[in-house]
């Protein structure tokens, strides 16, 4: 599994959600994902910047108890709360160059 890097058309794709029927293992696939986004040193990575297509990214916590990297597949996002919300600035290990 390696790094897809800008300007990859598959980038610019809306990810359907993953098939969870489809050949994929979810687990191994959760795996192979954090140690691309390991390798790359970045505390997060969607399946897109790896080639697969699905709704799916794996993260490095920071601030959570639990620093585990994990994986969320499908996820929505169902409510925002507090009227500020909180903004990050992101940056993608997609468009670095070595």
């Amino acid at each position: 599994m390696n790094l897809i890097t800008y300007p990859n058309d598959i980038l610019k794709l809306s990810m359907p959600d993953f098939d969870f029927t489809s050949n994929i293992n979810p687990a191994s696939l959760e795996e192979d994902m954090i140690e691309v986004m390991k390798a790359s040193r970045g505390i997060g990575l969607a399946a897109n910047q790896v080639g697969i297509i699905g709704r799916v990214f794996v993260m490095q916590p920071q601030l959570m108890e639990n620093k585990q990297p994990f994986a969320l597949f499908n996820p929505k996002l169902l409510e925002i709360n507090g009227e500020d919300g909180v903004f990050l600035t992101e940056t993608t290990s997609s468009t670095q160059k070595a």
